[in-house]
């Protein structure tokens, strides 16, 4: 993290200032193109203070200082810590590649999480694009609310395999779209549960109940692919083949 830091400050892609270091928001001119923002309206609408030592209101910290009693390591600032986008860019680049296939996650780290990945990764890898999918998901709604570890409107995984067959579960998140939001419900689990139980039932006594074909090496799927994924009967229920299509191809940046 603090060599990509490094490379950016000597690019003069970031600054230091007052024991932080910041990337320049300004110095990456597609900023934004992922969550289709504008920059100028992004600081237009911001309703947080500025910190007095940014250049510009929307640059964001790569590394601050940290006090005695908070972690820290050392480095050419002086001792802190990074800051949230950074070590996901680190990571990337070391284990990963300086451009990767897809990336994924909710609609929520669209903006300002992943359009900061972005920016610092393509800045310290000399313009290469970082990611050329994107797929975001829809979040999973819970009482009309979104389901958060830190609200308490949870329910996990260990405690409703318990109650419920795993793949009826595995079928209720299949019911929507991946990039919709999913209204996570006692009624939605009870449903699931009653068309996976038929579908099953309809399965076990179908005499083309045989999904494996073993001259193609591969399993029986709504639709023409080469995919492994298994599925236990031959002729998919209404509900998941209107719903399981391939993801779109997501918008590229850059």
């Amino acid at each position: 993290m603090i060599a990509m830091i490094e490379r950016l400050i000597g690019s003069g892609h970031a600054y230091a200032a007052e024991g932080h270091v910041l990337f320049s928001v300004a110095s990456f001119p597609a900023y934004g193109q992922l969550s289709r923002r504008d920059p100028e309206e992004m600081l237009a609408g911001a309703r947080v203070e500025v910190a007095p030592y940014k250049r510009d209101a929307g640059d964001f910290v790569l590394w601050k200082p940290s006090t005695p009693d908070l972690p820290g390591w050392d480095s050419p600032q002086g001792r802190g810590r990074p800051g949230w986008h950074i070590e996901c860019s680190a990571m990337a680049g070391a284990h990963l590649g300086e451009t990767i296939d897809i990336h994924a996650g909710g609609i929520d780290l669209q903006f300002p999480h992943h359009e900061n990945e972005i920016a610092q990764s393509q800045c310290a890898h000399g313009g290469k694009v970082f990611a050329r999918f994107w797929l975001h998901n829809g979040m999973l709604n819970f009482g009309g609310a979104k389901m958060s570890k830190s609200v308490g409107n949870i329910e996990r995984v260990h405690d409703l395999v318990r109650k419920h067959p795993p793949e009826a579960l595995r079928y209720a998140l299949l019911s929507a779209q991946y990039r919709q939001p999913l209204d996570w419900s006692d009624a939605l689990i009870e449903q699931s549960v009653r068309t996976w139980t038929g579908c099953t039932a309809r399965c076990a006594t179908s005499p083309a109940s045989k999904p494996y074909l073993p001259s193609r090496g591969r399993w029986r799927m709504p639709w023409r692919t080469t995919s492994t994924l298994r599925w236990p009967c031959p002729r998919w229920p209404a509900s998941p083949a209107r719903h399981a299509r391939p993801p779109a191809q997501a918008t590229v940046p850059g």
